[in-house]
């Protein structure tokens, strides 16, 4: 049996609304662009912390779902979340913005930064 990707692909505004409607939820979005090559490095970083830490609770139990968006395809998103670099992390619980990491880090900062949103 093979594992589901632990990142969403998300090509449309409804693909992420829908997954900031569960309450209790933190959302962790990845906006990339394509043809960025910071965010082709970063990309592999951002699937294997989320393969570690997707399947577990935060500290608090709340459920982590890591999703990725490329601005170049979803414009509107970039807009509405006023990301001007990429790579962005956002991390969103019950519609509000808790956490937010501009531009790419190492593997490890990001998994320190993230483990107890």
């Amino acid at each position: 049996m093979t594992r589901p990707d632990p990142v969403r692909r998300l090509g449309r505004v409804e693909d992420l609304a829908g997954l900031l409607a569960v309450p209790g939820r933190a959302v962790v979005v990845c906006f990339t662009g394509s043809g960025c090559g910071s965010c082709s490095v970063f990309e592999p970083v951002f699937t294997q912390v989320a393969a570690e830490l997707g399947g577990s609770a935060a500290v608090d139990g709340t459920e982590r779902v890591f999703a990725l968006v490329d601005t170049q395809e979803v414009p509107l998103l970039a807009t509405a979340w006023s990301v001007h670099t990429v790579p962005t992390v956002v991390v969103v619980r019950d519609g509000v913005t808790v956490h937010r990491i501009d531009g790419p880090v190492p593997a490890r900062e990001l998994r320190h930064r993230l483990r107890d949103t």
